[in-house]
């Protein structure tokens, strides 16, 4: 069936509205639209009992006539209405415009509301009269003493509303429809619908004519019909004809391979919006169903998905928790510990949390804290999730990136009696690092010095094939101090794309040497800021085809060793597996070794 409006002939008089009320909208991406009328001689007073049914049947209690009206036409229309006492409107002028930052005002339920800048705002001559699309004002309300009404209809983007609406906790009859999306071209036929009841029941006088600002008109849009797709979606046969039918019916017309959709149905966007009409309309009793599916089970694998699953499993076998943490921060603060740009987020749920985080190393120290307020100290935890750095032009979107982080605090075996109730310490971080590698089998890698915000001046990086792939340390002493953490934290974190680029999964077995291995040991003094991986890289590249393991086993500094200098002892493993190695083989591979050490990097053996 057709649906039938009812009529909205609103007997005029002679004056135009033009000539009583001026309307200039400042705004119009959050207002494209505001129509208005006025209506002189009113009296406000009950509604009659018709109308106050109609309304309770609904759910809405009776407040007066005029209310009422705009009630009831927001109810059949779905277009909010909203009524001005017009003697209380300043200088008989509308100015709707975006609220400033913190601008305060006073609603309809007699409450105060500070409001956030870009709120639309209906104004007066002096000041705003109401919060387009959410509340009226209370100074300009409709009493028992109002004679003349200025009547408000108009179209306000959805987006705006919401965000407004939110924000302010403020959530009306009204701001559900505009937030949902009202129908632009609509404002005319509810103005008049509610104007011509207001002659009729309030005894009012409705002046000639609408005052309309509509500066760039919202035309319908076109959604491609999709005949194939939509049976396809409903598992239907129907025909272009019988779909066009089906869809003619709700006032979409259908021209050649296109549905134009009027401004009323802002849902409607894509073909399978187009299709869930068409089920509603078809019947789904008259759909079968089917009793077997068919589904494709062969589908691609996700390589970069896979590997960070993977990840997971690897670092909880290692003994550590994952936690997951929100993506949000407080922008202000770090931006100043880190000197970079957070990326804003431009509706945040609170002042603390309106920027997107560019490391994951706070959001572990945040956790470390909550967890250490409540007794609880000895912490393993990782974290794999994304992060955002800013671009240059925060109107662009942000580089998004997934991170993995670690961070370990205090006691490195618990607190069990058999335990060294040693702390944990840098080397417990770095033996992390350096058993994900050997997981990971990454070559070509090597640590350097290095520092940032999140970490300490004693931090390193760790290099593979000339890429940064990770940073680790103790935590940062500003970030330490904010989050009041009085025990040591160490922290590491990973770009999880660049350990998948260098990651070498492909595992070849060897089996177990049947020969046994022969062990030499051998300690080097040398300058106190030598690193031992720079003596341990040497020791490799001159140890022969027999040389498996290399392995630094005690750094002295003290007595006999002079000052300025430490000792570095290295225990080497040579083994065939083949054969038994003689003697003279691990001698002339050991001499080799300490001789070209020695001449490379000037140091020497340390004497027994």
């Amino acid at each position: 069936q057709k649906m039938q409006k009812p009529a909205a002939a609103v007997p005029e008089i002679g004056q135009p509205a033009e000539e009583a009320v001026k309307i200039r909208i400042e705004s119009p991406r959050s207002c494209p639209r505001y129509s208005a009328r006025v209506i002189r001689g009113v009296k406000v007073g009950p509604s009659p009992t018709w109308l106050v049914r109609r309304l309770e049947a609904v759910g809405m209690r009776s407040i007066n006539n005029i209310v009422d009206i705009t009630n009831c036409i927001m109810m059949e229309t779905g277009h909010p209405l909203h009524a001005f006492d017009f003697d209380l409107i300043a200088g008989r002028e509308i100015i709707v415009r975006e609220s400033r930052e913190g601008e305060k005002f006073v609603t309809l339920d007699d409450k105060e509301r500070v409001l956030k800048a870009g709120t639309v705002l209906i104004c007066d001559a002096e000041r705003p009269v109401a919060i387009g699309g959410i509340m009226g004002g209370l100074n300009s309300e409709v009493t028992q003493e109002t004679v003349n009404i200025l009547l408000e209809s108009a179209y306000f983007q959805p987006e705006s509303i919401q965000r407004s609406a939110r924000y302010l906790g403020l959530s009306t009859e009204a701001s559900q429809r505009f937030e949902r999306g009202a129908d632009p071209n609509g404002t005319r036929y509810a103005l008049d619908r509610a104007a011509a009841l207001m002659a009729k029941l309030a005894g009012g006088e409705v002046l000639k004519g609408v005052v309309d600002v509509y500066p760039q008109p919202i035309e319908p849009w076109r959604v491609p019909l999709k005949v194939e797709q939509i049976n396809t979606l409903l598992g239907t046969t129907l025909s272009r004809t019988e779909m066009a039918q089906i869809l003619e019916s709700i006032e979409l017309k259908v021209e050649e391979d296109q549905v134009v959709v009027p401004t009323f149905r802002p849902d409607l966007t894509r073909v399978a919006d187009l299709a869930e009409e068409v089920a509603r309309l078809y019947g789904l009793d008259n759909i079968p169903a089917k009793k077997y599916l068919e589904i494709n089970y062969d589908f691609e694998r996700n390589e970069f998905d896979y590997f960070v699953d993977w990840l997971r499993e690897v670092l909880t076998g290692m003994g550590l928790q994952e936690v997951i943490t929100p993506s949000m921060i407080n922008r202000t603060v770090w931006e100043e510990f880190s000197g970079e740009k957070i990326y804003p987020i431009l509706n945040p749920i609170s002042r603390d949390m309106d920027g997107l985080r560019n490391s994951l190393v706070p959001s572990l120290a945040q956790v470390i804290q909550y967890n250490q307020n409540r007794q609880v100290r000895n912490l393993r935890i990782f974290e794999i999730n994304r992060v955002f750095q800013a671009p240059e032009k925060l109107s662009e979107m942000p580089r998004e990136e997934v991170r993995l982080a670690i961070a370990l605090s205090g006691k490195r075996d618990g607190e069990s009696w058999y335990s060294s109730k040693q702390p944990v310490d840098f080397y417990d971080i770095k033996g992390i690092v350096e058993a994900l590698i050997q997981k990971i089998s990454l070559d070509k890698c090597e640590f350097i010095y290095y520092s940032n915000f999140a970490i300490g001046k004693d931090g390193l990086a760790l290099r593979c094939a000339g890429e940064e792939v990770a940073f680790l340390g103790s935590l940062g002493e500003p970030i330490a101090r904010y989050f009041e953490l009085e025990e040591a934290v160490f922290v590491a974190e990973f770009s999880v794309p660049a350990l998948f680029r260098h990651r070498k999964m492909e595992k070849k077995y060897q089996p177990v040497p049947r020969f046994p291995a022969v062990e030499r040991d051998l300690a080097f003094v040398v300058d106190e800021d030598l690193e031992a991986a720079r003596i341990s890289e040497l020791i490799w590249k001159n140890g022969g085809k027999y040389l498996r393991q290399v392995e630094v086993f005690d750094v002295y500094k003290g007595k006999q060793i002079p000052e300025g200098k430490k000792s570095v002892a290295f225990r080497l493993v040579f083994q065939s597996g083949e054969r038994t190695l003689t003697e003279e083989e691990v001698n002339e591979a050991f001499e080799h070794i300490l001789k070209t050490v020695s001449r490379e990097l000037g140091v020497k053996l340390r004497d027994k």
